[in-house]
């Protein structure tokens, strides 16, 4: 986290340990909402160029990536699935008391869409 604040935010050692783990986030999670203004601005170009040389129905939001949610929300689901994959081989008779442990983990992190992660990743 040291080499992230020194090089996006410019801090030197004893600023970053000044700053609690939730300030770091918060001026990492504000550093996405600048990227993603940036890519928003430069699709509006891409977009008229595309619009310019035929192109049908480009929108700037083609160019924008996907929010922090949305790359958390898939890292959870890609992790789950190899767990899932593991104990469907090895302990099958386990995966209902897995997906109930899970739900409950997911819910106490405030994972928004605990219940659809988990129905995606275990089935219903």
């Amino acid at each position: 986290m040291a080499i992230f604040a020194r090089y996006w935010f410019g801090m030197n050692a004893d600023e970053f340990g000044q700053i609690t783990p939730r300030e770091f986030w918060d001026l990492w999670q504000q550093r996405q909402i600048d990227y993603k203004r940036e890519q928003y601005l430069q699709g509006i170009v891409a977009s008229i160029i595309a619009a310019a040389h035929g192109a049908e129905t480009v929108s700037p939001f083609d160019f924008v990536s996907k929010t922090a949610a949305e790359l958390q929300r898939e890292e959870i689901i890609l992790a789950l699935k190899k767990s899932h994959q593991v104990l469907a081989n090895v302990a099958p008779d386990v995966l209902r008391k897995a997906r109930a442990s899970c739900l409950a983990r997911l819910t106490e992190q405030s994972i928004p869409d605990a219940e659809q992660i988990v129905a995606e990743v275990f089935g219903d």
